[in-house]
């Protein structure tokens, strides 16, 4: 789909000039980030803190506060969708 957006302008970073090569990236990566936090908590991991220990192990630590919101609404997506017991 082309609605004519071709330059992105993130609150960080640099400026994206493909703006629908990003979108797909970043869909792409939050589907796959999704889907690790399934199989952490399948594999026994149960608070947010956990799953981010396992999911975002290779990540910087003064990231994982951040990444831990994010688990949390994954968590509650994933539990919404009965995807996993809550």
């Amino acid at each position: 789909m082309d609605d004519g957006v071709s330059t992105v302008l993130p609150g960080h970073g640099p400026v994206l000039n493909d703006a629908q090569g990003a979108v797909e990236f970043y869909l792409a990566h939050r589907a796959h980030r999704l889907a690790q936090v399934e199989t952490a908590v399948e594999a026994g991991h149960r608070t947010p803190a956990e799953v981010v220990a396992s999911v975002y192990a290779d990540v910087d630590r003064s990231l994982w506060p951040a990444a831990e919101l994010s688990v949390r609404a994954q968590l509650d997506y994933l539990g919404e969708h009965g995807l996993i017991e809550s």
